[in-house]
């Protein structure tokens, strides 16, 4: 028996916090993305200059 206040829930999707987490993801995409070019360039040079 649990010592809770409320009747625990099945498991069901929740959209609310899927939208949220969406939406997290792509602000940090969109604040990420003008940085693509750059580790683009560094993996390039890392790559020529023999990294593993």
């Amino acid at each position: 028996m649990t010592r809770s206040a409320t009747q625990p829930n099945p498991a069901k999707p929740n959209l609310e916090m899927n939208l949220i987490g969406l939406l997290l993801a792509a602000g940090t995409l969109f604040l990420l993305l003008p940085l693509l070019p750059f580790l683009a360039a560094f993996w390039v040079v890392d790559k020529l200059r023999g990294g593993e």
